[in-house]
């Protein structure tokens, strides 16, 4: 995703608006870190085995929530409210939502869950705390160094969870537009990754040349 940071020349209640939905995305991604960590360890503490299949259903619950709310980020690019990019907003948002809530379930591999939602929540825990918390190095850092690693593992689980779940018969008679979308995944998560590294340069290259001198 790209920034989500308020567009300065838009109203206070505008601004307001998308500084509210920033921290309600920063808590909802939290949580579901918080929720997928907790599962994730459940498999080898007896204390949390019993309740693995309750953590299983409030992790996917708590990554819905999460997804769905970000689609106030499409919301602010149409409206101007944000300099993002609204078709590429509404990509790379639609391509997330399809896998929340057709190819996602509790019989997901604990292995790929944690694939695509440890590197969904990191990435998108910082950037909208990134877009609240202006001027902080760490942050900064943070933002533009993560998606590094997150984007593409992210996306591979993307695929990788069509991939699996293509065999089932619910899926046969759409094998064809399964596979185009994830070649959308694929070549949407390359733009994307591209993009973010010359954010990257243009954001932190500067310092990394000051630390070489």
């Amino acid at each position: 995703m790209e920034s989500n940071k308020p567009n300065p020349q838009k109203s206070t209640p505008c601004l307001s608006i998308v500084n509210f939905f920033n921290g309600f995305q920063v808590l909802s991604w939290a949580i579901t870190l918080l929720s997928m960590s907790v599962y994730t360890l459940s498999e080898n503490i007896s204390s949390l085995h019993e309740h693995r299949d309750y953590l299983l259903r409030l992790t996917i619950l708590s990554v819905k929530v999460a997804q769905t709310f970000q689609i106030s980020d499409f919301v602010f690019a149409v409206c101007g409210c944000t300099p993002n990019n609204p078709i590429f907003s509404f990509i790379q948002i639609l391509s997330r939502l399809v896998n929340v809530y057709i190819f996602m379930n509790e019989e997901v591999p604990s292995w790929l869950l944690g694939m695509i939602i440890f590197s969904w929540s990191i990435a998108d825990t910082v950037r909208p705390l990134y877009n609240l918390v202006k001027n902080n190095h760490t942050i900064t850092w943070l933002r533009y160094s993560l998606f590094l690693i997150c984007y593409p593992i992210g996306a591979s689980g993307e695929v990788l969870l069509m991939q699996r779940r293509l065999p089932e018969a619910a899926f046969q008679p759409y094998e064809s537009s399964i596979r185009i979308f994830q070649v959308c995944v694929v070549l949407g998560m390359i733009y994307l990754y591209m993009f973010l590294l010359s954010q990257r340069r243009k954001n932190l290259g500067g310092e990394e040349k000051n630390k070489t001198n």
